[in-house]
């Protein structure tokens, strides 16, 4: 709803704006509109994977680990196998998403990436065997 709301004001800005200003204003305010919209289905996709922040901790093992951003997302979008919430001796949980070409695990109160490891393809095609 705060969505439309905005869009209305950047419209109604950008009526007014013709009565008594240049093209150069219109052509930024319709740029803006364009912003919002984008920004408006990126929000969408990001609440899909209950938008998660990635630790320092979980970037360079990504990095150690040789696993790119895109077979991240797809672990965390599109997981052959999501592991119930486990806590370890200190209290703190964690949840493992096993996608196709990697496992993410991150911590469900805070939405934080704990860890990146890639997925072996033994375990891939049995939980696609699986998943069928």
């Amino acid at each position: 709803m705060k969505f439309i709301i905005n869009l209305f004001l950047v419209f109604s800005l950008l009526f007014a704006s013709q009565l008594n200003a240049g093209w150069i204003k219109d052509a930024v305010k319709a740029t803006a509109v364009v912003g919002a919209v984008k920004a408006y289905k990126i929000a969408k996709e990001k609440k899909l994977i209950n938008r998660t922040k990635p630790t320092k901790h979980s970037v360079q093992q990504k990095i150690n680990r040789n696993v790119s951003s895109k077979d991240e997302l797809d672990a965390l979008r599109n997981p052959l196998q999501t592991k119930q919430t486990k806590y370890d001796n200190f209290g703190r949980p964690s949840q493992r998403f096993i996608g196709e070409k990697a496992e993410v695990a991150i911590n469900p109160e805070t939405n934080k990436i704990i860890s990146v490891n890639p997925t072996s393809t033994k375990k891939a095609e049995k939980l696609k065997k699986a998943k069928q």
